[in-house]
């Protein structure tokens, strides 16, 4: 089974972010039929993805835990700080980036998809629309590869440690966009094949 893993990053940081998703969802979905990526991305229901940001404001937090309280919200990105985010999709690749660009932020206040456009830096993804048994234990099996990869000597240009919060590795230092470009597609092929 050939799997290919798409770059979709210039294409999330130039999308029309909106709250109401269906205005995202059209913006996706209305894209030029030159634009292969753009179509293969919004019509992709299942699959893998990997995310790398790199933050150089203020802490990045995800609206999910603590912000109906008042506070908020989980921190993923710490100030001046890079993190990893692998894991699946099942109900739209799209419908999913639009979750991140609702969540994260630096403060209450800002504008939607802002804080998701500014701070990514890398997306890869890998339909798997054809495949859905494979996305639950390949998710299991790309997270297992990360952690090696990010603890391989020499840590793979990490000058200090990482933590893991959730499916967010924050990392201790930032890895430099060509050793990802080169490391990760590699690596999302491979989870499908070894499985962990």
């Amino acid at each position: 089974m050939p799997f290919e893993v798409l770059d979709v990053t210039d294409l999330l940081k130039r999308a029309a972010w909106s709250e109401d998703r269906r205005v995202t969802e059209s913006w996706f979905a209305g894209g030029l039929p030159s634009e292969d990526v753009l179509q293969r991305a919004s019509a992709s229901f299942a699959g893998l993805y990997v995310l790398y940001f790199e933050n150089d404001g203020d802490a990045v937090h995800d609206k999910n835990r603590g912000w109906s309280r008042g506070g908020r919200g989980k921190m993923v990105i710490a100030r001046n700080g890079a993190s990893l985010k692998p894991g699946k999709f099942e109900g739209g690749f799209i419908r999913r980036r639009h979750q991140d660009a609702d969540h994260l932020h630096r403060r209450r206040d800002d504008p939607f998809g802002t804080t998701f456009v500014d701070c990514l830096k890398l997306a890869l993804f890998m339909d798997l629309t054809a495949h859905p048994q494979l996305v639950r234990p390949g998710e299991a099996a790309v997270k297992a590869q990360l952690k090696r990869f990010i603890e391989a000597p020499p840590r793979n240009g990490l000058a200090s440690g990482y933590n893991w919060l959730g499916d967010w590795r924050l990392l201790g230092s930032r890895i430099a966009l060509p050793v990802l470009r080169e490391s990760l597609p590699g690596m999302l092929k491979d989870a499908l094949l070894t499985r962990g």
